[in-house]
């Protein structure tokens, strides 16, 4: 008995190719899987996979921990205060609960939470009641890692060996009506202030950053030499988890 190939038109293979298609964006969306954005459990911590940004994070009693290939970041929230806080709120370790793809610690002032999407990693805070005390509302966060921060008023920029990783950003800022606060970061040594103006709000009060990988920026450190006329994936080179890139500069010598 002889057996032929059956032979396919080329509607029925591009049918196919969709198919593959669909299922491989189902598999890759799908918050449990390995592609996925969803938090996963562990004994102690919840991990996070961020392919978009290139790191990884884990949530545990300390705090927020985001590993890249060479560097890494502890952020812990220390307290809640003031410029002039007669008793700053100070923040008990915990263990963060897990609400769908959101992570929620319990904090005397309100809750503190995370998730996490294409966009980087999204901070979050629900402030029911404020410290006494004059000067703008203030969450304040130990850093450690970097090797240096620079710090504006509508950014924070996270260096480690000398290149810029992790960048802090998007802050905003409403009460309950909705209404927008004065929102801005500060630093001071290995601290980052998160500042809310709540003069006028009416609580409860969000406050709202981002985390998200810093922009990357390179050049040929040569005239003309055409840097970056051609760009191409080039696969996982190192075999990290991520996709690397070829940089192409026609006129480099």
């Amino acid at each position: 008995m002889s057996f032929r190939p059956r032979a396919f038109g080329l509607a029925s293979l591009l049918l196919l190719v969709a198919t593959a298609l669909f299922i491989r964006t189902q598999r890759v969306a799908e918050p449990g899987s390995p592609d996925g954005y969803a938090p996963r459990p562990r004994a102690d911590r919840f991990a996070l996979v961020n392919r978009a940004h290139g790191f990884r994070a884990k949530l545990d009693p300390l705090g927020l921990q985001i590993l890249g290939d060479v560097w890494a970041l502890s952020a812990t929230l220390r307290e809640l205060t003031r410029a002039n806080a007669t008793e700053p709120w100070p923040v008990a370790q915990t263990l963060p609960t897990l609400d769908g793809t959101r992570l929620t610690y319990a904090r005397l002032f309100g809750q503190e939470w995370y998730r996490q999407d294409e966009r980087g990693i999204e901070q979050g805070f629900t402030v029911t009641q404020a410290p006494v005390g004059a000067g703008p509302l203030a969450l304040v966060y130990a850093l450690g890692g970097p090797d240096r921060i620079e710090v504006e008023s509508d950014q924070a920029r996270l260096y480690f060996a000398g290149q810029p990783r992790l960048s802090f950003s998007h802050l905003a800022a409403c009460d309950a009506r909705g209404k927008a606060l004065p929102a801005w970061f500060s630093g001071k040594g290995n601290a980052l202030f998160l500042n809310v103006d709540d003069r006028e709000a009416v609580y409860p009060v969000t406050i709202d950053p981002l985390i998200t990988s810093a922009a990357w920026v390179n050049d040929a450190a040569q005239d003309a030499a055409q840097y970056g006329v051609s760009v191409a994936s080039a696969g996982d080179v190192n075999g990290d988890g991520f996709s690397d890139v070829i940089v192409g500069a026609t006129h480099y010598d």
